[in-house]
């Protein structure tokens, strides 16, 4: 009921990121009704689920953990056969070794983490999905917006909290020097 309230400024949104804190049911509601409207969605499938193939052919990204990538897709493939299955549409996050995705060109592309003082991984996986989203939707390409995104993953262990670690634009960008 909320989301057929809210449908018409939905239909406003450069991109729309989910993940599984909401019920399942409205979660699939809202990638359906996205996919049919050609608004971008990205789909962190944390906590662990899984997620039917049809949803997953409709998110724009899937970026589970690796944990959450055997759930989603079992671990009948290897994680680089995986990610050449779905090109520039699963991002799978590995922790203190990156984050992994496919191009396109076919070449495997995984952003090493940076080094951190942790203190608390709390919403890390959060920062990722949300840094990530700002930066495709402000039109970075995939390698870009994974390199600022895992960056502020990486700056967010470095404080407590989930929302109070997750670090300004600003501080990713000076992290980054000024690129």
């Amino acid at each position: 009921d909320y989301v057929d309230g809210i449908k018409d400024v939905l239909q406003t949104y450069d991109m729309v990121v989910l993940q599984h804190e909401i019920p399942l049911d409205t979660v699939h509601y809202i990638v359906e009704f996205c996919a049919e409207k050609n608004i971008p969605v990205v789909l962190n499938p944390a906590p662990a689920a899984k997620v039917p193939m049809e949803i997953i052919e409709k998110v724009t990204y899937l970026t589970p953990n690796e944990h959450e990538a055997v759930l989603i897709f079992g671990d009948e493939m290897t994680t680089e056969e995986l990610l050449k299955k779905y090109p520039e549409k699963l991002l799978i996050t590995q922790g203190s070794r990156g984050v992994s995705t496919c191009l396109k060109s076919g070449e495997i592309l995984t952003v090493p983490a940076r080094p951190a003082k942790v203190v608390d991984t709390t919403g890390a996986g959060d920062t990722l999905n949300g840094a990530f989203s700002v930066q495709i939707a402000n039109g970075a390409n995939i390698k870009d917006a994974l390199t600022f995104a895992n960056t502020a993953a990486s700056l967010s262990t470095e404080k407590f909290g989930a929302q109070s670690g997750m670090p300004t634009v600003q501080e990713v960008e000076k992290e980054l020097g000024g690129k």
